[in-house]
């Protein structure tokens, strides 16, 4: 459960395995990063109280490939309670290396959140006001997500 950074592994993707999750949801915990943006407007540290209030489980409706490999997936915030509840989601794979959702987590996606449908572009985007963008981690499960944290990043 670590997210691999081999450097004999070049390639950011996903393994095909993760294909078996079209349907399913994951759980996606956000974290710092570089900042988080609305609108392209770095957000303040008032709006991460809301950012990182709590896990999110998203439905996962496709998936997307980027120069060959497999990179992320697009789909729909599920957790009603929370405050991204039906905003669309598209979390892109960003460390070198050979992941899934459930042994060889990631630690680093791009989030991109938003009302609107994403685009069906080899890179998809969501267009239009209200786009939320930043970080965090994709796993099969909220245990997955919680153990993530307890193991050190690789240096």
């Amino acid at each position: 459960m670590e997210c691999t950074s081999r450097s004999a592994v070049e390639r950011v993707m996903l393994v095909e395995s993760c294909l078996s999750f079209l349907g399913a949801e994951v759980c996606v915990r956000p974290n710092y990063g570089w900042g988080w943006r609305r609108d392209g407007v770095s957000l303040g540290p008032a709006d991460y109280e809301t950012i990182y209030d709590a896990d999110f489980d998203v439905r996962i409706d496709r998936f997307f490939h980027f120069k060959g490999e497999l990179r992320g997936i697009v789909g729909i915030v599920t957790t009603s309670t929370h405050a991204f509840s039906g905003l669309h989601v598209i979390a892109a794979e960003m460390l070198t290396g050979e992941h899934d959702f459930t042994d060889r987590l990631c630690r680093r996606y791009d989030l991109t959140l938003g009302p609107r449908t994403p685009t069906s572009e080899e890179w998809p985007h969501i267009e239009g006001p209200g786009i939320l963008e930043g970080y965090g981690a994709v796993a099969a499960s909220r245990e997955l997500i919680r153990a993530l944290w307890t193991i050190p990043p690789e240096r």
